[in-house]
């Protein structure tokens, strides 16, 4: 993937904040950057999941994978500053749920945790838990997940 930048500047009450937006390989990327030149990184690296992409190979043994997870973080830490944030989004599977798990240890080399943020990407409602003024008859399912048949599995 070639690199793209784009910078986007923005105007409060007098003072100027500059967001420079990057696509392409991560880690050239990161190369080019000045040490504490960056108040945040905002990523969703690959999960290693398998996933059929059209030109990535979402699949490596899991100790590259998260080798290659160690390798950015501490280039992400090279180039935060000393108060800077990295939000950080992982993904998992059910039938492989210590992924996320095992690149946050990973990243923990490099840096402090602050906040977990699980995103619950749907809800189930019982009809007796909203009460008779609703009239809703039915379990309401909302959000996007994929159903999951088995007991083993919430």
């Amino acid at each position: 993937m070639t690199q793209a930048t784009r910078d986007i500047s923005l105007r409060r009450k007098g003072s100027q904040t500059r967001i420079e937006i990057r696509q392409g390989d991560c880690l050239a990327g990161l190369e080019t950057l000045e040490p504490g030149s960056v108040d945040v990184v905002v990523t969703s690296p690959p999960y290693n999941l398998g996933t059929r992409y059209h030109s990535y190979d979402d699949s490596s043994p899991r100790n590259d994978y998260l080798d290659w997870i160690d390798e950015w973080a501490s280039h992400v830490k090279r180039v935060l500053a000393e108060d800077g944030s990295l939000f950080l989004n992982l993904g998992g599977k059910p039938q492989d749920p210590w992924v996320p798990l095992e690149v946050a240890t990973r990243v923990r080399k490099h840096m402090q945790l602050q906040n977990m943020i699980h995103w619950v990407k749907s809800i189930a409602i019982e009809p007796g838990d909203v009460g008779g003024k609703t009239h809703l008859d039915h379990t309401l399912a909302v959000g996007h997940y994929k159903p999951i048949n088995s007991p083993r599995y919430l």
